[in-house]
């Protein structure tokens, strides 16, 4: 970690937001938001516009600088695989990772087993339940990075 550190020197956040194109503030929070958090995981795409800017190697090494004991990640879901792969991991709100219905009892009992957890009584929310809540502030956060939202008349705050 040491070596990191040391090559990372010359990189201040008035350079890196030059580089990426990212303002210095929002790299800031981000970097907070990750070296508060229990057990963050980022995922992003892996869209070809994000390397030619640095803001994908800028995000890999803000994640190894939180990445205090092992316990934030980075999940870059690759264009061709973004569909199949996203909702193979469980992201969308009827099913859980590998496709297993939320309502099946076998299955929640075989997840709530593996992970150690309690999970939520109903299905999660849609895209379009999601910034729903944005708009009325029910959710106080999301980050989204090099995805185009499909629904170009929603506003999303800020």
């Amino acid at each position: 970690m040491k070596e990191f550190v040391i090559a990372l020197e010359g990189y201040n956040l008035k350079r890196v937001a030059e580089i990426t194109g990212v303002p210095g503030e929002q790299i800031a929070s981000l970097g907070r938001m990750l070296a508060s958090a229990k057990k963050p995981m980022v995922i992003c795409g892996t869209d070809p516009a994000l390397q030619v800017n640095g803001t994908e190697a800028s995000l890999i090494n803000l994640i190894l600088l939180a990445n205090r004991e092992g316990r934030c990640g980075l999940l870059p879901v690759y264009y061709e695989n973004n569909g199949i792969g996203a909702c193979d991991m469980g992201v969308l709100p009827v099913y859980l990772p590998g496709f297993a219905d939320i309502s099946d009892k076998n299955s929640i009992q075989m997840f709530e087993k593996r992970w150690n957890a309690k999970l939520p009584a109903r299905p999660g929310m849609n895209l379009f339940e999601i910034l729903g809540s944005l708009n009325k502030g029910d959710i106080k956060g999301l980050y989204i990075m090099g995805e185009i939202l499909p629904v170009p008349t929603i506003r999303l705050p800020g």
